[in-house]
């Protein structure tokens, strides 16, 4: 009898604490590693989008709808990708790209060991660059611009509820963005059009990124 009492208390306790679980904040900061593979042309100009593995900064926050569901808000940005391409007719481009990413998703928290946290979402993506030839005597930039995209992965936590290290996997799919481009002209001021697909539509469409943040719940 004693240990049926004890077992019943214990399923108690653990109940309570799944329940406070509900309306818990979390949030999380760290670092990541995009991935954007970038794409060839195949007798450039025009000259594809900068693409590369670099390293940016992730932050994130999210409330739980239940013990085993929360809403999940992150935002992050890539390093500086750089490329450097020569074409045909004795032309140049040496080009810089940068994005920036925000998301909203639901995060799934499976009653396992390992702490596997599935997520999925929608994107937004804002992406901006800078091209020039070789010379300098043409240049010109591609404003900030956002379009949208979805976004999903997976979150391994380790460590205890409170407090936890929490490496991560996240793969991104856009369209190819549209927007402003600008030509600095011969005064030095931006001739700016709007262009239907940026880089000419050589721009990657997938990213991924590994990532390694401090998680914290309370």
């Amino acid at each position: 009898m004693r240990y049926l009492m004890c077992a019943l208390m214990m399923t108690a306790t653990l109940e309570a604490s799944a329940q406070e679980s509900r309306g818990v904040v979390s949030v999380a900061a760290g670092i990541s590693l995009p991935h954007q593979a970038a794409l060839q042309a195949g007798s450039p100009p025009p000259f594809a989008a900068p693409g590369g593995n670099t390293v940016g900064w992730l932050v994130g926050g999210g409330v739980f709808l239940s013990p085993r569901l929360s809403i999940e808000v992150e935002a992050s940005r890539t390093g500086v990708m750089r490329a450097r391409e020569t074409g045909r007719h004795d032309t140049s481009q040496a080009s810089t790209r940068r994005d920036r990413f925000v998301s909203f998703g639901l995060k799934a928290h499976l009653p396992s060991a390992v702490h596997v946290e599935p997520v999925a979402g929608i994107v937004l993506v804002g992406n901006e660059g800078t091209f020039s030839s070789f010379s300098g005597d043409f240049r010109g930039y591609f404003p900030l611009a956002w379009n949208a995209g979805v976004v999903f992965g997976a979150d391994f936590r380790i460590g205890g509820r409170h407090v936890a290290f929490v490496p991560g996997l996240r793969f991104v799919f856009t369209g190819v963005p549209n927007g402003t481009q600008c030509i600095i002209g011969f005064s030095g001021q931006p001739l700016c059009e709007q262009r239907e697909h940026r880089w000419e539509g050589l721009y990657p469409r997938w990213t991924q990124w590994p990532s390694v943040t401090l998680g914290v719940n309370f």
